[in-house]
């Protein structure tokens, strides 16, 4: 029993040094490199929170986002250039437009019951993402502006299969084949456009009363982060 014992030991304390050595240690300074630890906080983070603004009337949401990408992405119009005769699907998406990760825009989905999408199309827009990752022992929000994707390839190329289960399937009795998981009209397709960043720590040291926020500058060069006061 002592070899198992010890190597369950020597596991856990190689474990804790391997959080210890990814975990963010200190506050970055400069605001490209502040963007680029909220990127791997979102990254290694294993929940998210949608936080609209108080005249929504919402409270927090628990949501499922796709990686943040830097650019928006625009659905093709035309067929796929070697086989046209081919439809579209995870595949060519990587092939035709893969996505380039970048704090730019983050998608996710709500029901189109839920009082979040209701609050989005009476015009309820500005709202905040927050992420909470023990991976780096640190947590951001990004705050930005709501809108809502129904262009079919956008709500197809975004779908994720575990979604399936938080969606009304679609039927139509008049259809011979049944449509797929994507074409339910309670999946609502939510593009969030990122504008400011901060972050923050989860140790317990005087670290965590420390922020820092950032500003998304867009320019034609492609966007910039520059120092941002707290609103």
């Amino acid at each position: 029993n002592a070899v198992p014992f010890s190597a369950i030991m020597y596991y856990l304390r190689e474990q804790r040094e391997k959080r210890t050595e990814m975990a963010m240690l200190i506050l970055p300074k400069a605001p490209e490199e502040v963007a680029a630890e909220v990127l791997r906080v979102i990254r290694t983070a294993a929940v998210c929170f949608l936080l609209q603004d108080s005249q929504a009337a919402t409270g927090a949401l628990r949501v499922d986002p796709h990686p943040p990408e830097a650019t928006a992405y625009v659905p093709p119009t035309g067929p796929l250039p070697i086989v046209p005769q081919m439809e579209r699907n995870f595949l060519t998406d990587m092939l035709e437009s893969p996505a380039v990760v970048g704090l730019g825009f983050v998608h996710f989905a709500l029901s189109r019951q839920s009082q979040e999408a209701q609050a989005i199309m009476a015009g309820r827009r500005k709202a905040a993402l927050l992420y909470v990752s023990h991976t780096r022992a640190a947590y951001c929000t990004i705050t930005g502006q709501l809108s809502i994707l129904s262009d079919p390839d956008c709500r197809r190329r975004y779908w994720k299969p575990s979604w399936s289960w938080c969606f009304l399937a679609p039927a139509d009795p008049q259809e011979e084949e049944p449509r797929e998981q994507w074409q339910s009209e309670d999946y609502v397709l939510v593009r969030f456009a990122i504008d400011q960043a901060s972050l923050q720590s989860v140790v317990d040291t005087a670290l965590r009363w420390d922020a820092r926020h950032v500003k998304r500058v867009p320019s034609s060069e492609g966007a910039r982060w520059e120092d941002a006061m707290q609103v």
